[in-house]
């Protein structure tokens, strides 16, 4: 793997991260808003489903704080410190501290503070630390051709070597969309990203960790809630957040999957340091792909056609439909052994 490509594996992880595990979303979502807001944003707060998908995560590493509900296993290993969400009002086994589920949030964050769970913790810093986050931008003239999907498996594994984010541009993703009170309001999404980096871009950061949804270890967030809505954004503020983004958290990676709703897409396209163009061998696909290379020609845009990586996938068969799974099949297989010679 290339050298840029390897983790600092010197630097201990910044243990300020709080990780909610609990199947029940709503509720998990209700706990993550009231302790964002009681905490003032100093720490970043995460929610996962199950044990697996906080094992399978980038996060453990940083936790502080593990509140876990009863009913889930407990993952392996050590936490600095753990909270037991009691749903089954027995005495739990005394291994762990341990608060009824069903009671105020209030309540919550003060047997927190009076036990000094989060004492060891460190406050989460909106000051990059670590090396310039890389942008790549995946983008196709071409439809069906698997962007989506190459997109969000990229993302997943060079996750394991730096925290990577995604954000995608099209009109109907059909994907993750978190549901009502999930986030850091009801349908948080992209827009509120904006929202907040023309208005108070000192929020951006914090709202970014509390509306992020974890998919084996890939930030994604929320799209924006329709076409609408990404028709009337501007390039300059898709170029201002990802630049807040840039500044303000140490993500390694952002992933760009775009389409031409995105005002400026050229810009956009040069802003990234590399871009994966996929296509196909049928000659609809090769017309597409040559009226879109004539037309950056064409606008002196030839070096974005240079820091593109052309790619005609291979035929695969067992490409799965939940994007949890990605991180395991023959696409990911194929995107691992020719990443080097890519980046």
């Amino acid at each position: 793997m290339a050298a840029d490509l390897k983790p600092d594996i010197a630097a201990p992880a910044v243990k300020n991260c709080i990780a909610i595990v609990d199947r029940e979303v709503d509720y998990a979502c209700h706990l993550m808003e009231f302790l964002l807001r009681e905490t003032g944003g100093l720490y970043d707060v995460r929610i996962f489903t199950s044990a697996e998908s906080f094992e399978n995560g980038t996060d453990r590493d940083r936790t502080a704080l593990l509140i876990i509900s009863g009913s889930v296993p407990m993952p392996e290993g050590e936490f600095p410190a753990v909270l037991i969400l009691n749903e089954s009002g027995r005495i739990p086994d005394g291994r762990f501290p341990a608060v009824s589920k069903y009671q105020s949030g209030e309540n919550i964050i003060a047997f927190i503070r009076m036990n000094g769970l989060l004492s060891h913790a460190e406050v989460a810093d909106t000051t990059r630390h670590g090396e310039a986050m890389r942008v790549i931008g995946i983008y196709s003239p071409v439809s069906r051709c698997l962007k989506t999907t190459f997109a969000l498996t990229l993302g997943q594994i060079l996750s394991v070597e730096k925290r990577a984010l995604y954000m995608n541009f099209e009109a109907f993703p059909g994907f993750l969309r978190p549901g009502p009170g999930q986030g850091t309001g009801a349908g948080a999404s992209v827009s509120d990203l904006l929202y907040y980096n023309e208005c108070a871009r000192e929020k951006v950061v914090q709202a970014l960790a509390g509306m992020t949804i974890s998919a084996r270890g890939l930030d994604i967030v929320p799209p924006a809630r329709s076409f609408q809505d990404l028709k009337v954004v501007a390039c300059s503020q898709w170029l201002g957040l990802i630049r807040t983004i840039a500044e303000g958290t140490e993500y390694g990676y952002c992933i760009l999957d775009l389409s031409e709703l995105a005002d400026g897409l050229t810009q956009i396209l040069r802003s990234c340091s590399k871009i994966f163009t996929i296509w196909r061998k049928d000659r609809t696909a090769q017309m597409r792909l040559k009226d879109y290379e004539d037309m950056l020609v064409r606008t002196d845009c030839q070096d974005i056609y240079a820091a593109t990586v052309r790619l005609e996938l291979p035929l695969f068969t067992d490409i799965p439909q939940d994007p949890e799974m990605l991180k395991s099949c023959a696409l990911a297989d194929y995107i691992r052994q020719h990443l080097k010679e890519w980046l």
